[in-house]
């Protein structure tokens, strides 16, 4: 998802603009559902941002990390870690010592056989001055094929997530195309669905299970339950994939707060049993075909915070059980809901 550099009150956004430090950025909030957006001053998606549906923090204008990650070779290290296992195919085929070219990323591109929804070859390419606004990308990726791309870990990530999840990714652009075109003529208004669209490429994890009760303790919130009471069932009975390009680039320097949103999918009791491609392979088409559906799209709740670095394995701190004891980070409920249901106990 490619942001402008400054936001318009007719595609319900707010923006916040001001001088800051390298490493911080002032949080861009949408009106709607907190979509994030590229901050106009440092070119920097912030951290994490939003209405609180969208993830654990209320402030509208929360100064936040950002990743500092700036050496290609310095983040060989980091793709270590096992949050990028998903992608971590695509990340090996890349020279470590260079930045990825346009030329390297089509080869690959053209190795997969990568098409999006309209079977148009995928094609990575230089950005234009006047493809700033979101709507110009994802038309052009719908209707083209080619993706503006910038030497950036942004871009590089949405890349290798083109490249792991396609069907998934031209879903997305194929979806956002129909849902603009669907709109009347002079009507900007960003809707709920295409909210959900980006909450999904940008900061989207995939979470597999055959157990309904550990998709549950995610709708839940129960994260204790899921990450200390049943830990030994992370990769064997439940696993996590990390799709948004968005979030994978917060991994490159993490800190408490990273939040992805859940796709939660259920699957046969055979799918552990799978190749890790196979893997790859179903949940790319089973999550095409959930972002495809228009009622997936209804609500921002359809896909569920998680604070992925209560993950096993994702975050070292996380293998000490007082990790855990955050509840700033692992949040009980939507703030809006306890937020509710404290006034509803205060009355009665």
């Amino acid at each position: 998802m490619r942001y402008p550099s400054s936001a318009r009150a007719d595609d319900g956004y707010r923006k916040k603009r001001s001088t800051h430090p390298t490493s911080y950025c002032p949080v861009v909030v949408p009106a709607q559902a907190g979509i994030q957006r590229l901050c106009g001053v440092c070119h920097w998606i912030p951290a994490y941002a939003g209405t609180t549906d969208f993830g654990y923090f209320k402030s509208s204008w929360l100064p936040v990390k950002v990743c500092n990650t700036s050496s290609w070779c310095d983040a060989q290290t980091s793709f270590g870690v096992r949050c990028y296992d998903a992608i971590r195919d695509n990340l090996t085929v890349f020279n470590g010592e260079a930045w990825p070219t346009l030329a390297t990323l089509n080869a690959h591109s053209q190795r997969h056989e990568l098409v999006n929804h309209r079977g148009h070859p995928i094609r990575f390419v230089a950005p234009n001055d006047d493809e700033s606004i979101a709507i110009h990308y994802e038309q052009r990726i719908a209707e083209t094929g080619e993706i503006a791309t910038r030497e950036n870990w942004h871009d590089f990530f949405n890349a290798t997530q083109w490249l792991t999840f396609p069907k998934s990714k031209a879903a997305i652009s194929e979806m956002h195309t129909r849902l603009m075109a669907a709109q009347m003529d002079g009507v900007k208004v960003r809707t709920i669905a295409r909210d959900v669209l980006t909450l999904f490429d940008e900061g989207g994890v995939i979470v597999a299970s055959a157990d309904e009760s550990l998709l549950d303790h995610v709708r839940n919130f129960e994260w204790k339950k899921l990450f200390i009471d049943r830990r030994a069932e992370a990769g064997r009975n439940i696993n996590f994939y990390l799709a948004g390009h968005s979030v994978l680039e917060k991994m490159l320097d993490p800190f408490v707060g990273v939040t992805a949103k859940a796709l939660l999918l259920k699957v046969d009791n055979n799918f552990f049993a799978l190749s890790h491609d196979e893997q790859l392979r179903e949940i790319d088409s089973r999550a095409a075909a959930w972002l495809m559906n228009e009622s997936s799209l209804a609500s921002t709740r359809n896909l569920h915070p998680l604070p992925i670095l209560g993950i096993p394995g994702w975050f070292a701190a996380n293998e000490s059980p007082s990790f855990y004891d955050d509840a700033h980070y692992f949040r009980s409920g939507y703030s809006r809901d306890r937020a509710k249901s404290s006034s509803e106990n205060e009355s009665a």
